[in-house]
């Protein structure tokens, strides 16, 4: 089965018509909040999909939460792309 790679998928609230994504206004004025939320947001839909159905050439992984102090955790994402060097541009999953 060919990977699923439609950004409906994985961004709630994305506008295939114009591009746009929409945020929740708790993040519309924190950049931090924008991408934490789209991040964890892909990263969930990415996990729910079936194996077959993820993409090979992009993936995402979550590290365990690290603690920098006693009221703070540092969580960490590390996106991962595989890149056509003809034109750089991301690698078809075909």
């Amino acid at each position: 089965m060919p990977a699923n790679i439609a950004p409906t998928t994985y961004l709630t609230g994305y506008n295939g018509d114009d591009g746009k994504i929409s945020v929740s206004m708790d993040s519309a004025t924190d950049i931090r909040k924008i991408m934490h939320e789209l991040v964890q947001e892909a990263y969930v839909k990415l996990g729910a999909l079936p194996a077959a159905d993820r993409p090979t050439k992009f993936t995402i992984t979550k590290s365990v939460p690290t603690g920098v102090n006693i009221s703070t955790i540092r969580q960490s994402y590390t996106l991962s792309f595989d890149f056509d060097t003809s034109g750089i541009d991301v690698a078809n999953e075909a």
